[in-house]
């Protein structure tokens, strides 16, 4: 609708402006339909000749020769040659060879980006940004918040939840390429002066800097969210009941549930921790007494009631996070035994020379395990030899 709105702003309308916005909407809405449907009929045994009589040269020629004829056809009727090369980027990905293509223009996609933001940065007047540096940072921070608070709004349209809300609406709150084409069509048809699109285009370009920087605060204030509105509810580690004579588990996934099922089985009590809400949930489920929380924490350790265990098992899949966590069960409760699951001998070695700490690797397990199976089989064919040579 943008594209539209600039070639039809970009036009002589005459006196009679209504006439002319309708028939230049009707054509240009002819035109999409026209590109993209007669694109659909031809394309597919376009496609299927090249794959079966063709190579990846022809794949990526007719790639090409698509984009071009499209954006063409677009700029013939009075469209803009981006939106018929928009147009052209769909009829492709609607095709069964799309990955296969999206491989073959990657070296033109990194290429032709490259370029794009070379000359944007070619445009860029430093001299202004001297001038006005207090309207662009303004103007950067106006344009993020209005659009965080439209994301936030949708996202919460769409019922997501408030932490995904707020993580998508900070993550999404820049300005995208896009806004660059838009000021740059705007600016080469004469719609703007050029101090406002240069204006436009640095805040643009700045947004779009600042998204790394934005990206990581984004996923922090997702996490802060999702642990505050967890944080009154039974499953959080707050939440725990006071037992005594259990066993304690730190990491609740795939190794973890295997050892409480095998240890409930057995008439033992397990109290089970991880900050993972989905293994938590799952295991709950399952009526098993599992809370969420970091067990790098203390708190987490502290609602754990080490005082009391039998036993701690640790199967984080972080390394440093489980040395921190031995180290945070030692310094409440000294003597508790505590069992490792590790994923190297250099871990493995590290652990085991702390006192009632028992660190197990898991490729030593599944070596022994393999070791033991493969000598197995070797006496059962060796046996099976024998018998023959007996027979014989």
């Amino acid at each position: 609708p943008i594209l539209l709105l600039l070639t039809i702003l970009s036009s002589d309308m005459g006196d009679n402006v209504v006439s002319f916005v309708s028939i230049s909407l009707t054509k240009m809405v002819v035109t999409s339909l026209a590109i993209y449907f007669v694109g659909k009929i031809i394309l597919k045994p376009i496609f299927l000749f090249a794959n079966k009589h063709g190579g990846s040269e022809v794949f990526m020629a007719l790639s090409l020769l698509v984009i071009i004829v499209s954006a063409s056809v677009a700029d013939a009727a009075g469209l803009s040659m981006a939106l018929g090369a928009f147009i052209a980027g769909l009829l492709l990905a609607d095709t069964e060879y799309r990955h296969e293509i999206s491989s073959l223009v990657t070296p033109f996609k990194s290429m032709l980006i490259g370029i794009f933001f070379l000359s944007f940065g070619m445009t860029i007047d430093l001299s202004f940004v001297a001038e006005k540096p207090f309207w662009l940072f303004a103007s950067v921070v106006g344009l993020m918040t209005i659009k965080a608070v439209i994301i936030f709004g949708l996202c919460k349209l769409w019922k997501q939840t408030t932490a995904v809300s707020a993580e998508s609406a900070l993550l999404l709150s820049q300005a995208g390429e896009f806004g660059l084409l838009v000021v740059g069509g705007a600016l080469s048809f004469g719609l703007m002066t050029q101090s406002v699109g240069q204006f436009m285009m640095l805040t643009v370009g700045l947004t779009m800097i600042l998204a790394p920087v934005v990206a990581p605060l984004a996923r922090w204030l997702g996490q802060a969210v999702e642990r505050k509105s967890h944080s009154r509810q039974p499953y959080h580690a707050n939440q725990t009941q006071d037992v005594t004579d259990q066993i304690v588990i730190f990491g609740y996934g795939r190794v973890g549930q295997g050892i409480g099922h095998l240890l409930c089985q057995e008439g033992h009590k397990i109290l089970g921790f991880d900050k993972d809400i989905g293994h938590v949930n799952q295991a709950r489920v399952k009526s098993a007494p599992i809370y969420l929380g970091d067990a790098s924490h203390f708190s987490t350790l502290k609602a754990a009631n080490l005082d009391s265990a039998l036993c701690v098992v640790i199967t984080l899949d972080d390394a440093q996070a489980t040395h921190r966590v031995v180290k945070g069960v030692r310094q409440i409760n000294a003597t508790v035994p505590i069992v490792v699951r590790v994923h190297s001998a250099d871990a493995e070695h590290l652990l085991n020379s702390y006192e009632y700490v028992d660190a197990i690797a898991e490729n030593t397990l599944i070596s022994a395990n393999l070791a033991e199976k493969v000598l197995n089989q070797c006496t059962l064919s060796l046996n099976e030899h024998t018998d023959q040579l007996d027979k014989g």
